[in-house]
């Protein structure tokens, strides 16, 4: 599920990338996100651990989501 997870976030900036957006200042931006990300990802299934829910649930939410802002921002 985490390689899913890290590969619909590849995908999303390679699909960025293609669609040439100007300026490496938003891509800059959208690796700082991404880092981000991967920084609350990391707090998040700690707590997920302490509280002992099923990081493969919220995996999959995960993943539903960044499809979903993959999908919006292939409609720009």
């Amino acid at each position: 599920m985490l390689a899913e997870l890290s590969g619909s976030v590849v995908q999303l900036l390679l699909t960025l990338l293609l669609r040439s957006i100007r300026g490496s200042r938003l891509l800059a931006e959208l690796f700082h996100l991404l880092c981000d990300l991967l920084l609350f990802l990391r707090k998040v299934f700690g707590l997920l651990r302490e509280f002992r829910i099923r990081a493969r649930v919220v995996l999959q939410l995960i993943g539903q989501l960044l499809s979903g802002l993959r999908g919006l921002l292939s409609g720009l």
